[in-house]
C-alpha cells in the first residue's frame, strides 16, 4: 500500500515532489515526424532514399533501410534548440529498437558487418550547420528489434542557451531504426525506459489483453498507472509521466524471480476507439509509456 501511495503521489503532486529540470519530451503520439519544432536534414543531398526520418504510424519515429539502388542516407533527426542554461548536467534519454544489426559496420566484430550503417546522436550549437556526435551506437546483433533506452551524457553542453539534438542515421543497405520517448532533463538514466520494457498486446474490444513487463528487480512490486485524458507529459520524482491526470491505477502486480511480471485482463466490450495512455512503475524507476487504441 505505500509503495501504490508513493506512485499516485507522484504523479497528482508534481509540483510538490518534481526533482528534476525537463527541458524538452517527446513521444511522437501524433504521428507527425518531424514534430512541432523539429527538423530533419538531408546532409548530403541524396534524393533517391526512399524511406528518410517518418512516422511508423503507430507512435514512433522510423527510420527504413532502403536499398543498394537508393546509395548513401544521411539523414538527421534534430530537436528544437533547447535552453540548457542554469543546468550543470544533462543527458539525452530515447527509447530505440533496431532491425538488421547486421548490416551496421560495427557489427563486422561479430562476424557481420554486411553494410556501413552506423547511428549516432550528435549536438549542434549553430543552429544545425555543424554537428558533434556525442554517441555512436554498438548495438548488438542478439538484440535486433529489443526495445533498449539509450541515455546520452550531454552535460558538455549545459549551461548553454542553443544546443539542438539530432539522431543521425548513416548507411546505404543499412538498418532500420524506430525511437519512443525522446527526453532531455538532467538526471542520468533517467526519461523513461530505466532499464524495463513494457508492452502490451493489440486490445480489441470484448478481447483479452495482456500487459507485461520485463526488467523489472526480481520478486518486487510493478504498479501499472494509466489516463484516458491524455499523454501528458508530466514531471514527477521519478522522472517524466507520460500521462494526463486524471491518472488511475490498473494494477499492482507483483514480477517473478526473472524480473518478467504480466497481466491479463478483457476488455470492455464497449471500448472500441478509446486510447488508453499507460506507464509503468518498478522500485522507483518508470518503464517506456505507451498509448494503444482499442480495435
Amino acid at each position: 500500500m505505500k509503495f501504490l501511495l508513493s506512485f499516485i503521489a507522484a504523479v497528482c503532486c508534481v509540483g510538490a515532489l518534481s526533482a528534476q529540470t525537463t527541458v524538452l519530451s517527446e513521444d511522437f503520439n501524433a504521428n507527425i515526424v518531424p514534430p512541432a519544432g523539429w527538423i530533419t536534414q538531408n546532409l548530403n543531398g541524396n534524393t533517391m532514399f526512399s524511406e528518410p526520418w517518418n512516422t511508423d504510424g503507430m507512435g514512433n519515429a522510423w527510420h527504413g533501410d532502403g536499398g543498394s539502388a537508393d546509395g548513401q542516407a544521411e539523414n538527421m533527426l534534430a530537436t528544437p534548440a533547447l535552453d540548457l542554461t542554469g543546468m550543470t548536467e544533462a543527458h539525452f534519454h530515447m527509447d530505440v529498437a533496431t532491425g538488421w544489426v547486421m548490416y551496421m559496420a560495427h557489427t563486422i566484430a561479430e562476424g557481420y558487418g554486411y553494410g556501413n550503417g552506423v547511428t549516432t546522436v550528435e549536438a549542434s550549437t549553430d543552429g544545425g550547420a555543424t554537428w558533434t556526435a556525442v554517441w555512436t551506437d554498438d548495438i548488438l546483433v542478439a538484440d535486433d528489434q529489443v526495445l533498449l533506452t539509450v541515455d546520452v551524457d550531454m552535460s558538455a553542453y549545459a549551461g548553454q542557451s542553443n544546443v539542438m539534438m539530432g539522431v543521425h542515421f548513416s548507411g546505404d543497405w543499412a538498418h532500420e531504426m524506430w525511437i519512443d520517448s525522446v527526453t532531455v532533463d538532467d538526471q542520468a538514466g533517467g526519461g523513461g525506459g530505466g532499464g524495463l520494457t513494457y508492452a502490451i498486446t493489440p486490445m480489441t474490444a470484448g478481447a483479452p489483453v495482456t500487459f507485461s513487463i520485463t526488467g523489472a528487480a526480481p520478486n518486487s512490486n510493478c504498479i501499472i498507472g494509466y489516463s484516458l485524458a491524455g499523454a501528458g507529459p508530466i514531471n514527477t520524482a521519478y522522472g517524466v509521466v507520460d500521462m494526463t491526470p486524471p491518472i488511475s491505477t490498473l494494477a499492482n502486480i507483483p514480477s517473478n524471480a526473472s524480473g518478467d511480471a504480466s497481466l491479463t485482463v478483457t476488455v470492455p466490450a464497449n471500448a472500441s476507439g478509446v486510447t488508453l495512455y499507460t506507464q509503468a512503475l518498478n522500485n522507483g524507476v518508470l518503464t517506456n509509456s505507451l498509448a494503444e487504441t482499442v480495435q
